[in-house]
């Protein structure tokens, strides 16, 4: 069995907010660019399991499959592996530049 944990922070790419995900004692990095924000749904790091790893996770949230969410962190139980992702709150404006 292993984990495999990520934590998500949020980043300035291009001058617009974006996030990417660090798998923790790996450090890799992982941009977050999917056009599509569903909650509990990482296609990006399903890739990367699969590319990295030689994995085959769907990390798509399935209630059916014993996944949770407490506060921010996810879970999801895929046979013998384990994938966590700890989230933070989504940023989708932000207004700077503003003068009086």
């Amino acid at each position: 069995m292993a984990d495999f944990v990520f934590d998500i922070r949020e980043v300035t790419r291009g001058g617009f907010i974006a996030w990417e995900a660090v798998e923790e004692g790996a450090a890799h990095v992982i941009d977050l660019a999917s056009p599509t924000l569903i909650a509990g749904t990482y296609p990006e790091i399903s890739s990367h399991l699969k590319t990295q790893h030689n994995l085959n996770i769907d990390v798509v949230y399935d209630a059916g499959q014993g996944d949770h969410l407490v506060g921010q962190t996810w879970t999801y139980q895929r046979g013998p592996n384990r994938v966590i992702i700890r989230d933070i709150p989504r940023t989708i404006l932000r207004l700077s530049g503003l003068t009086a």
